[in-house]
């Protein structure tokens, strides 16, 4: 499922990270359960309420080049 929401990472004291995060890197995942009925159905699942990036690989293009989050198309993201 992809999510209509971009997820903004955070580092460990709380400030946004504005690199790319790249393979390897490490992270804390917040999450929160939410109830929803659907169908004649009901359950419980699971959001993501933040991400903590403890340990930040940077994005680099095979060129070497930096990317930062703004040179990315919205759709892969």
């Amino acid at each position: 499922m992809k999510s209509n929401y971009a997820i903004q990472p955070f580092d460990k004291d709380g400030n946004e990270v504005k690199d790319v995060v790249g393979n390897g890197s490490k992270a804390i995942a917040l999450i929160k359960p939410y109830s929803w009925k659907w169908k004649n159905k009901e359950g419980v699942s699971a959001s993501l309420a933040k991400i903590v990036i403890t340990d930040l690989v940077k994005y680099s293009a095979d060129d070497g080049g930096d990317v930062t989050i703004d040179d990315l198309d919205d759709d892969i993201l």
